[in-house]
């Protein structure tokens, strides 16, 4: 048998959650950055994602310690945003340029 406030605090529970789930769903950042690590330009994928480049003039700029890249475009298997990488061979460091103030996540 279920009990009245077994059954209330069910019932809050789910509407917490359909509550919550909306807020999350709605979120956009002001400052998105998708990197193409060791990429020469930016690339845009099928979903219509962009990906900048972390080297050249874009909003990303990595400093010079690292500028050792690897790409292999021989075989066609991969898209181009997984033919090319980045090598750190000493401590390097990213700045990028936001909108918003505050803490950002990576």
């Amino acid at each position: 048998m279920v009990s009245l406030k077994g059954l209330l605090f069910s019932a809050s529970i789910l509407c917490f959650l359909s509550f919550s789930s909306l807020g999350f769903a709605s979120f956009t950042p002001i400052d998105c950055f998708l990197i193409s690590c060791g990429g020469n330009k930016s690339i845009q994928v099928e979903d219509g994602r962009v990906f900048e480049s972390d080297f050249g003039d874009s909003d990303v700029v990595l400093s010079t310690n690292s500028l050792i890249t690897v790409s292999n475009n021989e075989n066609g298997l991969f898209s181009e945003l997984h033919n090319s990488a980045r090598l750190f061979t000493k401590s390097s460091v990213y700045t990028i340029s936001t909108k918003q103030i505050g803490r950002h996540w990576l």
